[in-house]
């Protein structure tokens, strides 16, 4: 409905997209995960820039899905990433960095890296 009234390039589509994203990665569908998520990220980009806290959100979700996937390599870029951009708009203290350092020491913990996991 959201893409009938504002067309595909809105943000509120790549909201839409997501949400829908995050459903299939919790049906387990994760290849449809991906191709909704990276088309959130890409609409999002396009909307608000690549250092918005929405681009973040989008980096992190995907990042979750190459986990699921055993992309771990991947996954710590995805994170990494949406890292560094949260800490640019909300500050290192923010509860929102906390969720991607502990998404970044599990990817270094599947990478059996343990030691870094716990920095």
């Amino acid at each position: 409905m959201r893409e009938a009234v504002f067309g595909h390039e809105h943000k509120d589509v790549a909201a839409s997209l997501n949400s829908i994203g995050l459903v299939y990665r919790a049906l387990g569908r994760s290849k449809e995960a991906l191709e909704k998520l990276e088309e959130s990220l890409r609409i999002r980009i396009k909307n608000v820039g690549s250092e918005h806290v929405d681009v973040a959100m989008s980096l992190m979700n995907i990042g979750n899905v190459y986990q699921a996937l055993g992309r771990n390599k991947e996954a710590l870029e995805k994170h990494e990433e949406s890292l560094r951009i949260k800490i640019k708009n909300v500050g290192s203290e923010h509860i929102d960095v906390a969720g991607s350092l502990n998404n970044i020491g599990n990817v270094y913990y599947a990478l059996g890296r343990s030691k870094e996991a716990l920095e």
